[in-house]
């Protein structure tokens, strides 16, 4: 046996049970669900194993870690749900683009589109999946084994990062036929993802997920077009420049080219600032521009460029920073 202590109370558990095994029984003293196992100071996936007698504590969606947990979990399902309704030879691989607020942007990567109909198939698949209560299995395979294996699904990104890799084993998890790879925490069964909201946003599914202040509800997400549209932007350029993984970045840096990379962010920036300096220009009644954004963000340098876009123009803009 061996003995723990949980909220200040001893208790004695038989080796080889799991967080998830006590968990179960601790649940009722915690709002939400248990999502980690803290193991003398460890986080610990729930299909774990207790080990060692110490203290034990667990982590809800009310934690960043447990949150963290959870929202890995419901995209790997939703991914699994991608699979199954969309295969693979017709549609290709689903890839998340970029984050907004809560809410994760996913598009086909060979560029297939999400109807508001096959949206809500995906999404009545994956509350199959979910009521099912599937286990999540982890298995560590060869690094080679894993790249090969992500070679066969097109997962580029995937590929892209386990070439840096140090390591020569690379853990999976595994839901029936689809298995994935995550750099994280994951939960040990499709039960738990029962809060999220999917919707088709341009082509592209929103996944929006609960929030620390919310673990138990998600609330229609706020689109902010605008924040998008640069998000979209930005995603589309890094393609365009083979620049759309943290592989093909490495690559890049590999190949002595990360001068050649920021001249031609540069460039591109310099070019967004001469299109806002244009439409300033047609708009001739603005006579105050703001730029707003957070501490070091770089507002004041990009006041002075757009005043130096402006004076190309015949206007005396005066940058006023505070």
């Amino acid at each position: 046996m061996i003995k723990v202590e949980i909220n200040g109370k001893t208790y004695e558990y038989p080796n080889g049970i799991t967080f998830a095994e006590i968990a179960a029984e601790h649940q009722k003293d915690y709002p939400y669900d248990i999502l980690l196992g803290v193991e003398s100071g460890n986080l610990r996936e729930l299909h774990r194993h207790l080990t060692k007698p110490g203290k034990v504590d667990f982590l809800t969606a009310k934690h960043i870690a447990g949150l963290d947990t959870y929202k890995r979990t419901v995209l790997f399902l939703l991914l699994k749900s991608i699979h199954d309704i969309c295969p693979q030879e017709k549609w290709g691989e689903p890839a998340v683009k970029f984050s907004l607020q809560n809410s994760l942007f996913i598009e086909m990567i060979d560029g297939g589109k999400f109807t508001k109909k096959l949206a809500e198939r995906i999404d009545a698949h994956l509350k199959e999946i979910v009521a099912a209560d599937l286990p999540i299995r982890k298995r560590s395979i060869r690094l080679a084994e894993a790249m090969d294996l992500c070679r066969e699904k097109n997962r580029r990104d995937k590929t892209g990062v386990f070439r840096y890799r140090r390591v020569s084993r690379v853990n999976l998890y595994e839901l029936e036929d689809y298995q994935d790879y995550f750099y994280g925490y994951m939960l040990p069964s499709t039960k738990y993802a029962k809060y999220y909201r999917l919707d088709v946003v341009r082509g592209g599914l929103f996944l929006t997920l609960p929030t620390v202040d919310a673990p138990d509800q998600v609330d229609p997400p706020d689109h902010q077009p605008k924040v998008f549209n640069v998000l979209k932007r930005t995603s589309t350029w890094a393609e365009s420049m083979n620049l759309a993984t943290i592989g093909d970045l490495n690559d890049a840096i590999t190949r002595g080219e990360m001068q050649q990379i920021v001249l031609m962010q540069e460039a591109a920036h310099e070019g967004q600032l001469s299109e806002i300096a244009q439409k300033i220009v047609d708009e001739r009644d603005r006579k105050i521009i703001m730029i707003a954004g957070p501490s070091s963000s770089g507002k004041t340098t990009t006041s002075h460029r757009l005043a130096v876009q402006l004076r190309t123009h015949g206007l005396n803009p005066h940058p006023i920073a505070c």
